[in-house]
C-alpha cells in the first residue's frame, strides 16, 4: 500500500505544474472599442488577425465594438479595474486618468497626419507615450493616427460667428473644451454613446469627431453639414490591464508588443483613404462638407494656438528636452536635442506662484486659463 500510496501522490504532484502552464499559456483578452467599422475597429481586427497567426490559440481576443462593452467612462474604469483586459480610444477620454495625455490634443501641435505619423513612429517619443499610464495600472500597446478634428452641426457653421450659442459635443479633455469657449461655443463633454440621442432631442446642437465615426454611424441621418475646423488630429491608443498583461508569459508579451507596433505602421496607408472615403460616403448620405474661408481658418488657429501655446504643453508633458521640437521632422528627433533656444525650466516647489508643477502631472485638472498655466490651489499635494 505504500508504495502505492506514494506513486499516486508523485502522480498528482506532477500534475500540478502541467495545469499551471496550461493556464499560463491560454488567455482571453476582450478587446473594446466605442466606435465600429473605423480606423479603430480595424485596427482591432488586423490585431487580433496577427495574434493568431503568431501565437495561435494561446491567447483568445473577443472584439466587443459600438459601446457594448458600455460607455466610454465604464469602459475605462473596466480597464483600471481589470473587468476588461483592453480598451482602444482617443487619447482624449483617459485625460481624466492622467493629464499628460492632454498633450495630443493641443491645437496645432501636428502639421499634418503625415507629420503626426512620423512623430509618433520615432522609437523614443512612441516609448514615452507608451509608457505614461504604466503608474495608473495601464500598458499601452499601441498608438496611431485616427483623423482630423471636424465640427458636425445642425446649423451650418460656415464662419467663426456661427459657433456662438451653439452646444457642442467634446472629448473629455481641457483642450478640446477650452477651445470651444474660446470660439464662443459651449463645450459639452459627452461620451459617443449618448451623442446621437442628446442630438436628436436638441440637448446638443452639434459634436467634435472625426468623419470616419460620423459616416460609419450615419450621422448624415440627423444632421447634414460637416465643417472641417482641424484644429487638432484624433490620436487613438491601444490600452490593456497592466496586471492582467504581466501575469502573461513573456513570449506573448513580446509578440503583442511587436504586433501592436506593425499595425501601428502598416494601418497609416489604410487610414488615409479611410478618411477620404468617409467623405465621400457622407456626400452620397446627402451631407455637406464645409470649408472655413482661409482667412477665418488662420485667424481660428493663431486663437487656439495662444491658449496655451502646443509648444509648452508638448514641454510640460515630460517630452523634452529629453526630445525635440514636436513641429520638426521625426528623423531628425534625438535624446537630448536643443533647439530653438529651448533651456530646462528651474525646478521649483508645486505651489510656486508661477504654477510650475514637478514631473510626472504637468499641470492638475482644470488649471488651464486664459493666461496660460494656473496656480494649483495650495494645500493639497499634486494627484
Amino acid at each position: 500500500m505504500i508504495p502505492l500510496t506514494r506513486r499516486a501522490a508523485l502522480g498528482a504532484l506532477a500534475t500540478v505544474p502541467l495545469a499551471r502552464a496550461a493556464q499560463a499559456q491560454t488567455a482571453t483578452m476582450k478587446m473594446a472599442s466605442a466606435t465600429v467599422n473605423d480606423v479603430q475597429h480595424e485596427w482591432l481586427r488586423r490585431y487580433d488577425a496577427a495574434l493568431k497567426a503568431r501565437l495561435g490559440d494561446r491567447i483568445t481576443a473577443e472584439i466587443y465594438p459600438a459601446s457594448q462593452l458600455g460607455a466610454i467612462p465604464r469602459m475605462v474604469e473596466g480597464l483600471l479595474l481589470g473587468t476588461i483586459e483592453s480598451f482602444v480610444t482617443p487619447t482624449s477620454f483617459v485625460v481624466p486618468v492622467d493629464p499628460r495625455m492632454a498633450v495630443f490634443d493641443a491645437p496645432g501641435l501636428f502639421r499634418s497626419p503625415e507629420h503626426l505619423q512620423r512623430v509618433i513612429s520615432d522609437p523614443e517619443v512612441r516609448a514615452r507615450a507608451l509608457a505614461m499610464l504604466e503608474g495608473r495600472g495601464v500598458k499601452g500597446i499601441g498608438i496611431f493616427y485616427n483623423s482630423p478634428v471636424v465640427v458636425l452641426s445642425r446649423r451650418p457653421i460656415r464662419s467663426l460667428a456661427d459657433f456662438r450659442g451653439q452646444k457642442i459635443r467634446t472629448f473629455a479633455s481641457p483642450l478640446q473644451t477650452r477651445p470651444m469657449e474660446h470660439l464662443g461655443a459651449t463645450p459639452v463633454p459627452m461620451a459617443l454613446s449618448e451623442v446621437m440621442p442628446a442630438l436628436q432631442s436638441g440637448a446638443i446642437d452639434g459634436l467634435l469627431a472625426g468623419i470616419p465615426v460620423l459616416s460609419a454611424l450615419r450621422y448624415f441621418d440627423v444632421a447634414k453639414t460637416v465643417t472641417e475646423i482641424h484644429p487638432a488630429i484624433v490620436v487613438s491608443v491601444f490600452l490593456v490591464n497592466r496586471r492582467w498583461h504581466d501575469r502573461l508569459p513573456v513570449e506573448i508579451q513580446n509578440v503583442m508588443a511587436e504586433e501592436g507596433a506593425r499595425v501601428d505602421r502598416d494601418l497609416f496607408a489604410w487610414t488615409t483613404g479611410a478618411v477620404e472615403e468617409a467623405n465621400r460616403a457622407w456626400i452620397a448620405g446627402g451631407g455637406e462638407i464645409i470649408r472655413l474661408p482661409p482667412a477665418e481658418q488662420e485667424r481660428m488657429m493663431r486663437r487656439l494656438r495662444r491658449r496655451p501655446d502646443p509648444d509648452e504643453v508638448f514641454r510640460r508633458s515630460g517630452f523634452a528636452p529629453r526630445f525635440a521640437h514636436p513641429r520638426e521632422a521625426a528623423p531628425q528627433l534625438r535624446p537630448g536635442g536643443w533647439r530653438r533656444g529651448w533651456r530646462q525650466p528651474r525646478r521649483r516647489a508645486w505651489h510656486d506662484q508661477r504654477g510650475t508643477t514637478p514631473s510626472p502631472l504637468p499641470w492638475r485638472p482644470g488649471s488651464l486659463g486664459r493666461a496660460g498655466w494656473t496656480r494649483p490651489p495650495t494645500g493639497n499635494k499634486p494627484a
